[in-house]
C-alpha cells in the first residue's frame, strides 16, 4: 500500500493529518484523516471511522474535547473514505442487488482492512496491535459493514458501532448473519454500540427493532452492549450524536476494555 502525505489540518480544532493511500488489493485510492492526541504515548486504541469524509471532523473534534475534559481515554482516530469515485455501494455491501448492481465488494474490503490498512497504521502510528483495542464505527451502509465484521469476521475489531445500520439489505441478509452466529456460538466477546433515530424510515426501523429483540435474547456472557434510540432525530442527524456516544461507551474512563 502506497502512501502520500497531503496536508496538515486543524486550524481552530485538533491537529490532524490527511494521507492518500493506494490499495493494491482493491486497485484504488482512499483518503485517510488521522488524529493522534499529542503526548499520549504508545500502544493507543484505534478508532476507525467509515465514511470519514462525512464524519471524521466531527468525531475528532468531539473526541478531542472529551479527552481534554478527562471523559475518555486517549486513542488514535482514523477516518477512511474513497479518494475519487464513491465506492461505498461496492465496499460496504456483501452482494449485488437490483438497487446496488455494483455491490458485493464487502469481503474484499475487509481483506483490505485486515491485510493492508491495519498493518500500515500499526507500523506508523502509536497504535496497539491488540484487536480488542480496535473500534470501528459505521453508519447506514457503513453499519451494514460493521455488522458483517461483528458476525462474519469476529475478532478483527474488539468494538463495533452499528449506527442506523442497513439491516434491510438484500432481504435482511445481515439478520441471517446474526442468526447463523448465534446457532454456532455460545458467546460473543466484543463491545457493540447500536443506535437509530426515532424519525427514520420504516425500512431502517423495522429490521433494527427485530435485531434488538433477537440480540437481547442471546445473553452472551462476554458481550458489552449499549443501544439508544434518539427521539426527534432522523437518519443523518442521529449519526453525529451517536458517533460521540459510541466513543464514550467504548473509551470512557470507567470502561476497562
Amino acid at each position: 500500500m502506497l502512501l502520500a502525505l497531503l496536508s496538515l489540518a486543524g486550524c481552530g480544532g485538533p491537529k490532524t493529518t490527511r494521507e492518500s493511500v493506494y490499495s493494491a488489493l482493491l486497485g484504488r485510492d482512499y483518503i485517510l484523516d488521522v488524529y493522534v492526541p499529542p503526548g499520549a504515548g504508545a500502544d493507543l486504541p484505534l478508532v476507525l471511522v467509515l465514511d470519514g469524509g462525512a464524519y471524521f471532523a466531527s468525531v475528532a473534534s468531539d473526541f478531542d474535547e472529551k479527552l481534554h475534559a478527562g471523559e475518555v481515554r486517549a486513542a488514535v482516530i482514523v477516518g477512511i473514505d474513497s479518494a475519487r469515485e464513491n465506492t461505498r455501494g461496492t465496499d460496504f455491501t456483501p452482494t449485488a442487488t437490483r438497487e446496488f448492481s455494483s455491490g458485493g465488494g464487502l469481503e474484499r474490503y475487509v481483506d483490505f482492512l485486515e491485510r493492508e490498512l491495519l498493518p500500515s497504521l500499526e507500523a506508523r502510528f502509536p497504535i496497539t496491535n491488540t484487536p480488542a483495542q480496535r473500534t470501528i464505527l459505521g453508519h447506514s451502509l457503513g453499519g451494514l459493514a460493521t455488522s458483517y465484521l461483528l458476525f462474519r469476521r469476529p475478532g478483527l475489531f474488539g468494538n463495533h458501532g452499528l449506527l442506523s445500520p442497513s439491516l434491510w439489505y438484500d432481504d435482511g441478509l445481515p439478520l441471517g448473519w446474526e442468526e447463523e452466529y448465534a446457532s454456532t456460538h455460545a458467546d460473543l466477546p466484543a463491545g457493540v454500540w447500536s443506535s437509530v433515530g426515532a424519525w427514520e424510515h420504516l425500512d431502517i426501523l423495522a429490521p433494527y427493532s427485530l435485531f434488538e429483540q433477537r440480540f437481547t435474547s442471546r445473553h452472551y456472557p462476554g458481550l458489552r452492549w449499549g443501544a439508544k434510540r434518539y427521539p426527534g432525530l432522523g437518519h443523518v442527524s442521529s449519526a453525529y450524536v451517536s458517533m460521540t456516544d459510541a466513543l464514550v461507551f467504548f473509551l470512557g474512563r470507567e470502561n476497562p476494555r
